[in-house]
């Protein structure tokens, strides 16, 4: 019988690997769940708009959903309910350790801004004013609850007085709180260290009007947590959080959320949050 030519039994031998079934090389994509968010840290100026820039970044991961919270008793509502499936909590990390007293959560990613997984809060007033008393309008994209807390905290740290009954006059941003306080809107201001070190970089002239009274420990950036008693299930959920600054939708939704990114805890990072 006479031999086939190389060149046809190369092109059968070919034509038979192409026929097998070739496994799909792409990331298998995110499980179905959701995400639930509340931070009393910042002020989102609209949810909204929040929810759908964060969901289009998902929408091409997986059947994740984003459920941001505006108000603390909406977020404990939607945690008391059963998930239909996976579910991550990504909270202020004061919240996360008001949380561990009810619930057993692992931190997962921490939130980055510049490289900085942490920042401080600083308590700002004008430079000619006196010490401020009970009673003062203290200008913050943060939480009443959250601000109370902070300058409890704080008066712990400062050789200064600081005010113990106070209202908030409640801003979208730091620069807005510091600027408040700049023009007399409010008595104090109560921002993120950056926003007073950008301050004087985009208008010294009012910076200069300001001083520093008080000033937080590092407070860790929002984490990114599950329960413990479902991680096995539900880790998988922050796989598309990993590598949300590659993407562009991912950039857009992480600047609404104050951050450029998220990583993994450190061991240090992890110890501190579960003190």
């Amino acid at each position: 019988m006479p031999l086939l030519p190389i060149v046809t039994l190369w092109s059968c031998l070919l034509a038979a690997m192409l026929a097998l079934p070739v496994a799909d090389a792409r990331a298998e994509p995110a499980p179905a769940g959701r995400i639930l968010y509340f931070n009393p840290e910042i002020s989102i100026d609209n949810f909204l708009v929040l929810e759908e820039k964060f969901n289009a970044f998902l929408a091409e991961k997986g059947k994740t959903r984003f459920t941001p919270a505006s108000t603390i008793a909406t977020f404990e509502k939607e945690l008391s309910g059963k998930p239909d499936g996976a579910q991550l909590l990504l909270i202020s990390s004061w919240y996360y350790k008001s949380l561990r007293d009810t619930t057993r959560l692992r931190p997962l990613l921490i939130g980055t801004r510049n490289g900085m997984t942490s920042q401080k809060k600083v308590l700002v007033v004008r430079k000619e004013e006196k010490d401020p008393g009970d009673g003062i309008n203290i200008a913050s994209a943060t939480s009443q609850e959250f601000a109370s807390q902070l300058l409890d905290e704080m008066a712990a740290r400062s050789k200064t007085p600081l005010p113990k009954r106070f209202g908030i006059l409640r801003v979208p941003k730091d620069l807005d709180a510091l600027m408040s306080v700049a023009f007399g809107m409010a008595d104090a201001a109560l921002a993120a260290e950056h926003g007073w070190r950008h301050l004087r970089q985009i208008n010294p002239t009012q910076f200069e009007r300001l001083r520093m009274l008080a000033e937080s420990r590092e407070i860790p950036l929002p984490i990114l947590a599950v329960n413990e008693a479902r991680a096995d299930r539900d880790a998988a959920l922050a796989d598309p959080l990993r590598a949300m600054n590659q993407s562009e939708k991912g950039e857009t939704a992480l600047r609404l959320l104050g951050l450029d990114g998220f990583r993994p805890p450190t061991p240090a990072e992890e110890q501190f949050l579960n003190q």
